[in-house]
Parts: C-alpha cells; sequence; structure tokens
C-alpha cells in the first residue's frame, strides 16, 4: 500500500484513522482491507517511528464490532491475527490502552453471549487477551478478576476432544502474563509422566494444536523469557520424557 510510505503529520494520521473506523464500524470489511491496515502500521513503525496513541483507537473498533456481533462471525475471528502490529507496537512503545469502559462492555459480551465455558475461552483469547497485554494496570485488574472465573481449575473433567486445544489455550494465557495455576502445572506432570508416549505424539488433535514440539517450545519460552520459573520442573521432565521416547 502506497500510503504506507508517506510521512504523515499529526493531523493527517488523525485524519487517516478516523476514516478507517469510520470503514470498521459501518461496512462489511475484506480481509486483505485488514491486512493492508497492518502493513500501514508496521510500515509506519519502521521507516518513521510513528509512535501514535490513535492507532489504539483501531482496537476500539475492533472491541465495538465484537460488542455488536459482527465480528463474532467466523469471517473475522482472527481479526486482531491480522492486527497483530498494532499490538505489537503498542506494547514495543509502551503505549497502553486506556479504554475501561469499553472493555468492561466486551466481558459482559462475553459473560452474556455464551453459555459454553469453551466458547467464553475462546472468544476471550481471540478478542480480549491480546488487549489484556497492552492494557494499563487499571483495565487488567478488570480481567485478573474475569481470569478467575474463566480458566479452567479440573483439568480432569476437560475432554480429551477439546483437552490439547485447552492446554495451548492456557499456555497462551500465561504468554500474555497469567500466573500459572498449579492444578495445570500438576496436570501436565500427570500427563507427561503418564499419558504422553509414542502414539500420543502421533495423535491428531494434539498435532492440529502445533504437536509436541510447540508445546515444548511454548514452555520454554515461558521459562526463560517469561521467568515462569514454577514450569521449570515441566520443562525438564517433558523433554526428558520426549527423549527416552525417541530413544525407545
Amino acid at each position: 500500500m502506497l500510503i504506507s510510505l508517506v510521512r504523515w503529520n499529526k493531523d493527517e494520521l488523525n485524519y487517516f484513522i478516523d476514516k478507517i473506523k469510520s470503514i470498521f464500524i459501518n461496512v462489511i470489511i475484506p480481509l486483505n482491507y485488514i491486512n493492508a491496515i497492518n502493513y500501514f502500521v508496521l510500515i509506519q513503525n519502521k521507516l518513521y517511528k510513528t509512535n501514535s496513541p490513535k492507532f489504539l483507537e483501531l482496537i476500539d473498533c475492533v472491541l465495538e464490532g465484537f460488542i455488536s456481533g459482527k465480528f463474532k462471525a467466523p469471517f473475522y475471528q482472527r481479526i486482531n491475527d491480522d492486527l497483530q502490529s498494532i499490538y505489537h507496537y503498542s506494547y514495543v512503545n509502551n503505549t497502553s490502552y486506556t479504554n475501561k469502559k469499553l472493555v468492561k462492555k466486551a466481558l459482559s459480551s462475553i459473560e452474556n453471549d455464551f453459555d459454553d465455558p469453551k466458547m467464553k475461552r475462546y472468544f476471550f483469547q481471540k478478542f480480549l487477551l491480546p488487549v489484556y497485554q497492552i492494557a494499563n494496570d487499571e483495565i487488567k485488574q478488570l480481567f485478573v478478576q474475569y481470569f478467575d472465573k474463566l480458566r479452567i481449575s479440573d483439568w480432569t473433567k476437560i475432554c480429551k476432544e477439546h483437552l490439547y486445544g485447552e492446554i495451548f489455550r492456557e499456555l497462551d494465557f500465561l504468554q500474555k502474563g497469567c500466573e500459572p495455576k498449579q492444578e495445570f502445572i500438576d496436570f501436565m506432570t500427570n500427563w507427561v509422566r503418564n499419558v504422553l508416549n509414542k502414539d500420543a505424539l502421533s495423535d491428531l488433535d494434539l498435532l492440529k494444536n502445533g504437536g509436541v514440539d510447540y508445546l515444548i517450545e511454548l514452555i520454554e519460552f515461558l521459562v526463560t523469557e517469561k521467568n515462569q520459573s514454577k514450569l521449570n520442573e515441566l520443562q525438564t521432565l517433558l523433554k526428558d520424557k520426549i527423549e527416552n521416547i525417541n530413544n525407545s
């Protein structure tokens, strides 16, 4: 997109983003349009170190679209993935998201619009977990209160069909700043010791969610980059078990 290469002054950039917001809210958005916005933010930061809090108003649009139901449709459920440059540079530049009122509405929408806890976790992961990572402290407290209700405590009640998806979702929560629950650590420790074997490595549900190599990668990232020392023993146990399986 050629306009990404232009150096915008503050007024021009604000006007441009306001126009984008209007399109987001009022019309059906093609995916290539969303990708173009992401590219615009990326290039502006790369070329000109553009660090405008105005970009965060595009997150307002995402939450408004979720609350209205527009972005709950399957076509739009990956919209935050396609706007990752906004989240990345907000985090890198320490630009906090501050729209507390909109976050409260989005949390209420998840609570009231879905009965299935799995669906609540799914939409929270897709639409609100990225916001949590860049939110100010006041908004993060709203999330912390909701985390206690949302995250799984009794992992033995999760059916096998959904288990691996929920495990990787929980690891995503940890990547975004949640603290590991002891119940999760205990369950994963038991899973590695008593369930993980050569057949489990080729389980389609596990492979569909990234496979054991991705599992190892995520846990290693949490230990080394996020300083989650509670996962040290699990990391060692998992690596040793995989090595034993491969050598058997």
